[in-house]
């Protein structure tokens, strides 16, 4: 019986030291909602989904953990957390999230991000290039909308991993 707890325990060990450790692949293999609000929560960028030249969409942790909870019936209450307590990106995803749920609390959110000046990373996955954005920038339906499109998720084109 030790031989196995032995061998069990260095099959995890070794699992955990040749996989990736980063957010995309844990979220996207364990899907943890605790950890995909603590993802958005902790960050300070945005950047929108991202597809590989077959045009399937590669894996990305705040994509991921943003469309999890807008997907929860609890959803709400879990942006207008994130949207009281996360850092600058971590808000736009929030405020994107309260605009695609109609949330209780978005025309509030989006006035008090009218005098929000901390700067989100917006990254361009086309020119691999980021840009600092006010937060205030985006407080608005046009915006919202577009952003909340941009993140909702389109069926994969046949040949893509579902």
């Amino acid at each position: 019986m030790p031989l196995i707890s032995t061998l069990a325990a260095l099959a995890v060990a070794s699992f955990i030291v040749v996989t990736p450790v980063d957010d995309d692949f844990w979220l996207y293999h364990l899907g943890s909602l605790t950890y995909g609000v603590h993802v958005l929560r902790r960050t300070e960028g945005f950047a929108r989904p991202h597809f590989n030249s077959s045009g399937c969409e590669i894996p990305f942790a705040h994509v991921i953990a943003w469309r999890m909870i807008a997907a929860l019936p609890a959803g709400d209450s879990l942006v207008r957390h994130i949207f009281a307590r996360g850092r600058s990106g971590g808000r736009l995803y929030a405020l994107i999230g309260l605009y695609r749920l109609r949330a209780q609390g978005l025309q509030a959110a989006i006035r008090r991000t009218h005098q929000d000046t901390a700067l989100v990373f917006v990254w361009d996955w086309d020119t691999h290039r980021t840009a600092e954005v006010s937060v205030k920038v985006y407080a608005n339906e046009d915006s919202l909308r577009t952003l909340s499109r941009l993140l909702e998720a389109a069926p994969p084109p046949k040949g893509c991993a579902a």
